[in-house]
């Protein structure tokens, strides 16, 4: 699993809660915990958010796409995605409160903090259950899954030639062929990403941030059809993706994603018309497996 090979490179995380907002009402005092994701669009914030059935079934579960634009929910998460470093695992709500899952590099903890400090008074029952070291993000989801089942789903792909020419991909060309990065934000015209490189940057332009020089981490924007194949699919069928690792190694490209377990059986069908969609890529199912709940 290529997951293993991201352990710590992001360093701290962060665990936070607070009370569900009127706006909201319709999700709370929920008995199951609600998983989603929130995207950013042009006119606003939408919750893609998965509701588990009561029986714990493992596959009966209500999808919903909520608007929250003007919800002090998007007010946070907008901020904390607008760090250069910050990748949202998961958004969760239960028993009428909300918990942020996410993770950063140590260079933005005065930048999480003001945050923090920024909403303490502002929003109901707002707390840091946890800031501190991080272990990774299988660790990070392996907390997550203490609240509500995680499926971690890995593909493996070849891209085609046409595609891993350095003159065509600007990717390639600061980075090279050899790199893992997480995605963080799909927007409707740009991927934001952040790259663990394994070496020095080959070329620099306006779109990398320099998270780290010294960890080799940056942060730039990307686009990639297969990708927006999945970003879209997944929106239309109310299925929230929590995270997107990938890895590339020459022209081998493997990428995983981590969703909600009872959202699975929708998820493989997605699976199965991006293999008919992108004959080219080769696309195949490299692992498949629930994440195991690590206490705390």
């Amino acid at each position: 699993m290529i997951i293993k090979e991201f352990e710590r490179i992001l360093d701290f995380r962060c665990e936070m809660r607070f009370a569900i907002e009127e706006q909201l009402k319709e999700l709370s005092g929920l008995n199951v915990s609600a998983m989603g994701r929130i995207r950013h669009k042009k006119d606003g914030g939408y919750f893609i958010v998965t509701i588990p059935s009561e029986e714990h079934d493992g596959s009966s579960h209500k999808s919903m796409n909520i608007n929250v634009s003007n919800t002090k929910l998007f007010e946070v998460h907008k901020a904390i995605i607008e760090l250069n470093s910050t990748i949202i695992d998961a958004v969760m709500m239960k028993d009428n409160e909300v918990k942020i899952f996410f993770r950063f590099h140590r260079g933005e903890m005065e930048a999480v903090n003001s945050i923090i400090m920024r909403y303490a008074g502002l929003i109901d029952e707002f707390r840091i259950v946890y800031l501190g070291e991080a272990f990774g993000i299988l660790d990070s989801y392996r907390k997550i899954a203490q609240f509500g089942d995680v499926h971690y789903l890995e593909l493996s792909s070849t891209i085609p030639p046409e595609l891993m020419k350095i003159y065509v991909d600007p990717i390639i060309q600061s980075f090279g062929t050899s790199w893992n990065r997480q995605v963080r934000k799909i927007g409707e015209n740009e991927i934001r990403a952040l790259f663990k490189d394994t070496h020095n940057l080959l070329k620099e332009n306006s779109e990398i941030k320099k998270v780290s020089e010294e960890d080799l981490i940056y942060e730039s924007i990307f686009s990639n059809d297969l990708i927006y194949f999945f970003s879209k699919r997944t929106d239309e069928e109310k299925i929230p993706i929590l995270g997107i690792p990938q890895k590339l190694t020459g022209k081998n490209f493997i990428f995983g994603f981590f969703i909600p377990s009872c959202n699975l059986a929708g998820f493989t069908k997605i699976v199965s018309e991006a293999g008919n969609k992108f004959k080219n890529w080769k696309i195949s199912i490299k692992f498949s497996d629930i994440i195991e709940i690590k206490e705390k």
